[in-house]
Parts: structure tokens; C-alpha cells; sequence
């Protein structure tokens, strides 16, 4: 946990690697001014540099790598894959058919890589006025909470420990980074990013699953509290039963270490010495490794402690509903619509009813609740109901008037119904806290153009290509700037 982050120079893997689908050929490595990351593309003549800043992961499962453009905070879109031992796409990109746009990384991803993670600038949530965390890795603060006390005490004043937490504090100390279900929400007027050691982070944080997923990644807490272990033992079974967090045991050691684990509760006569003696690794057989399906060339391990997984024991059943992850999860119909929304944004359409139902049920009991009202607007939109979404849009950007989706698709209806004047003032204000979002960019563009002002349609999307050097649109659009003027448009 100490390595999940760093200086990228610190931790460079250097590589290359060429991208069938896009043509695109991606290097990382040592320039003399530091970690680099180029790419080029040269059937469409396009070729990029960026200055690496910092690493993201330990290099056990992988690494990627983030860089800075006028303060926004990106990812690479390639990543070291250590089964390859060498890189691919970054998770989520293998089938791309072209050079991805800007990714950014916003507080909420870094919290469980990095320490001190500091807020970012109002927009889209990924630029940062300064450092955008103060530590690399996983501090000591990150589980025991502030021990200012107890390094000033010289450790007389003990700092925080999770293991005599109450089970709910306990549980969520590994739950705040080991657990991501389906997806999560955060409860109103709550951000994760306020979770501190010793608090319950269900105070902050809805999880849900659908029981009929699998292959999922960072799974371990769901699957552990399917297991006969876990029902058997109740509060008295944590992750920390078999897992010291400041000690990883050696390959060698691995076997040994967890099969003490396992006979600190299999305690039978003989169960020790009979039990498979010729094979001492307890979790080759209950607890092996599978491949999952949304992160590439990774393999986990299976934390159901199945008595027989040979026999393919049911993962769940097929499901009509998202269901909490954890018991004594708070869940209202704000909470399962804005989760059954992030399930449809992940490409399952079958949730879309669902969503708008508990949405519309929310936002008819609280209609101060933004998150809630955007999502709606955003569904309204998409059914092409725009004066509703037109509506709702306004009502619930008054509580939110940073949030940079929403006002850019307020202003995509707008600009819709004729008002351009409007939506061309709008995208401008929102472009300017959110200089990496190439489709807004891009619209601010066009609607300068359809207004007339051909040098601020050529600025926008010269901004574009900054962020975002393949972008063919951005290309395109400028191309046809510079022939023609704004006439097309």
C-alpha cells in the first residue's frame, strides 16, 4: 500500500506498445527532463508528448501514469499490465478504434492510491490549484486516522486502532477502498471523500450489486460475506482475520502463512494432519484465482471460500433488482435511482425503468436534491422530452451551478430551441472551469461559428486539441476554419 503511488520517475516501467485498432504506438520511458509518456499515430500524421507526474499502483496487478495540463489531472491511456509484463490499453479502453480523448482522474479515484488527497477547483472535478494530494501511497493516517497525537507523544497516545473499532468502523476502514459493488451512490448532502478511520462509511456511501454479476473487479468484501465463514462467525470474521495490513508474506511463505489462518478456526483433532496434507495451500483449491471481466490480463482471487468451486457453485441468480452490497445500508429511492442511472451509463439499458421510476418518486419528495433532478433532466433528455428536462435542468443547477455536464446539456436544449446567443455564453463559462471536456469544447466551437466569430471557434478547439491531440472532430472542424471561415455552419 505504501507503493499504490508516487513520483513518476520513482517508478517508471519503461515500455512501448502499438495499438492494433488505432495505430496508434505509445512509449513511456526516461527523457532528460524526466518520466515520459508519447504517442503517435502516423497514417494521420499525429504525435503527442506529455511529461509524466506521478504513478498509480504498486506494479503487482499494473501501473498507469498521470500528467498535467494547466492544472487538470489525466491518466495515460495505456497501462503497465504485469501478467503481460509489458503495456496495453489502460482498463476500459481495449476496444477503442482510436486514440482516446482526455481521461481525467478525480478525487474520488485517488482517495485509495494516494494520501491527502486535496479538493479540486469547481468544474469537472479533476483540476487542482496546487498538489493534487500531498502523499504518495497509502499513509498510516489512511487507517488510523489523525496521529499528530501520537507522534507528538512520542506513541504514548495511542493512535487509532481499526481492530478494536465496533464491527460496522472496523469493516469500513477496508470497505472505503476494497469495496465498489455494481456501483455506489453517496447519500445526500455527503461526499466519501469526508469518510475518516473510526467513522461507519455507510454514513456517506450507498453500495449495491446485482446478484447475478460476476468476473467483477475489487469484489472481495462481497464475496467474503457470501461465504459459510463469514455468515458462521458474524462480526467476530474481518478482513483482518487473515489479512496483516503491514505484512504481505514471501511467495515461499504464502501457503504457511494462510493455512495457520484457516486452522486458527478449523481447530478438529486431526483436521491439520488429515485434511489434503500433500497440499498445504488451503486457497488453491477454495480460494483460486479466475479472470474478470472488467479489467484485462488480471486474474483474482475468489473470496467466497467455496468448499468445492470446482463445481462451479452459483454466483447469484438471474436479478431483477439491485440490492445492497452490506447490511444496514441506507436505501431509499434517490439511492436506488441514481444507481440503477449509473448501471444504464454503463451500457445495461435493461435498468432504465427502474431509474426513472425511483427517480421521479425522489424528486417529487425532494426537489432540492440536484443530484437527483440533473439525473432525471438527463433522462428526460435522452427520451427527447426537452421541455421537462429543460425545466427540471434549471431547478436543480440552481444547487449546483459548477456542475459542468448538466449546464453543458442545458445548454445543448437551448442552443436546440434556437436560442444559440444563450448556449454560446453558457458553454464559454463552462469551458472555461472544464478545458479538457473535448464535446464541449467542440459545441462552443460550433456555436461560435454558427454566431459568427470564426477566431473564437479556432481558440476552442485549438484548446481541444491541447487536451485531446487525436481528436478527429476538433481536426476536422478547424480544417474546414481554416479553408472556409464559419460558412458551413
Amino acid at each position: 500500500m505504501a507503493n499504490a503511488s508516487g513520483v513518476a520517475s520513482d517508478g517508471l516501467i519503461p515500455g512501448v506498445f502499438t495499438h492494433a485498432r488505432s495505430g496508434a504506438t505509445y512509449r513511456v520511458g526516461a527523457e532528460p527532463d524526466g518520466a515520459v509518456l508519447s504517442y503517435e499515430v502516423p497514417t494521420r500524421g499525429i504525435a503527442a508528448r506529455q511529461s509524466l507526474l506521478y504513478y498509480l499502483g504498486s506494479g503487482k496487478l499494473g501501473r498507469t501514469y498521470l500528467y498535467s495540463i494547466d492544472g487538470y489531472l489525466l491518466e495515460s491511456p495505456v497501462a503497465y499490465h504485469s501478467s503481460l509484463r509489458g503495456y496495453a490499453m489502460a482498463p476500459g479502453l481495449a476496444d477503442v478504434s482510436s486514440v482516446p480523448s482526455a481521461l481525467p482522474m478525480n478525487a474520488r479515484c485517488m482517495r485509495c492510491h494516494m494520501s491527502d488527497v486535496q479538493e479540486p477547483l469547481p468544474g469537472g472535478g479533476n483540476r487542482f490549484a496546487g498538489l493534487p494530494f500531498l502523499h504518495g501511497g497509502i499513509t498510516c493516517e489512511q487507517c488510523h486516522g489523525d496521529t499528530s497525537q501520537h507522534v507528538l507523544s512520542k506513541g504514548k497516545q495511542p493512535a487509532l486502532n481499526p481492530a478494536k473499532l465496533s464491527a460496522p468502523a472496523r469493516d469500513s476502514v477496508c470497505i472505503s477502498c476494497h469495496l465498489e459493488g455494481d456501483t455506489s451512490v453517496e447519500l445526500h448532502g455527503k461526499s466519501v471523500t469526508q469518510y475518516k478511520p473510526g467513522d461507519d462509511i455507510r454514513k456517506y456511501l450507498a453500495y449495491f450489486v446485482v446478484p447475478s454479476n460476476s468476473g467483477r473487479s475489487v469484489t472481495e468484501i462481497e464475496q467474503l460475506n457470501q461465504s459459510v465463514c463469514k455468515r458462521r462467525s458474524g462480526d467476530h470474521m474481518s478482513c483482518m482475520s487473515c489479512h496483516d495490513p503491514h505484512f504481505h508474506p514471501e511467495p515461499a511463505q504464502r501457503a504457511s502463512f494462510y493455512r495457520a489462518k484457516c486452522l486458527a478456526c478449523h481447530t478438529g483433532a486431526t483436521f491439520a494432519t488429515s485434511h489434503h496434507p500433500e497440499n498445504p495451500d488451503c486457497t488453491s483449491c477454495h480460494m483460486p484465482k479466475a479472470e474478470i471481466s472488467d479489467t484485462p490480463h488480471v486474474a483474482w482471487t475468489d473470496h467466497r471460500i467455496l468448499k468445492l468451486p470446482q463445481l462451479g457453485e452459483s454466483t447469484g441468480s438471474s436479478s431483477t433488482a439491485v440490492v445492497p452490497a452490506l447490511d444496514g445500508e441506507t436505501v431509499t429511492a434517490r439511492e436506488l435511482g441514481l444507481a440503477y442511472y449509473n448501471l444504464v451509463l454503463k451500457g445495461e439499458a435493461r435498468w432504465a425503468p427502474a431509474a426513472f421510476s425511483n427517480l421521479s418518486e425522489a424528486w417529487a419528495k425532494d426537489p432540492s436534491d440536484s443530484d437527483v433532478g440533473i439525473t432525471l433532466a438527463a433522462i428526460y433528455q435522452a427520451q427527447g422530452r426537452w421541455k421537462d428536462a429543460e425545466t427540471i435542468y434549471r431547478e436543480a443547477l440552481k444547487g449546483r451551478a459548477e456542475e459542468v455536464q448538466a449546464a453543458s446539456d442545458l445548454a445543448l436544449i437551448l442552443a436546440r430551441e434556437g436560442d444559440m446567443d444563450t448556449a454560446q455564453k453558457m458553454w464559454a463559462k463552462i469551458f472555461a472551469r472544464a478545458e479538457d471536456q473535448e464535446a464541449i469544447g467542440i459545441n462552443l466551437a460550433v456555436a461560435d461559428c454558427i454566431l459568427g466569430n470564426a477566431a473564437d471557434a479556432r481558440t476552442a478547439l485549438e484548446t481541444v486539441l491541447k487536451f485531446s491531440p487525436a481528436s478527429i472532430k476538433a481536426r476536422q472542424e478547424l480544417q474546414v476554419i481554416s479553408r472556409q471561415g464559419c460558412s458551413r455552419h
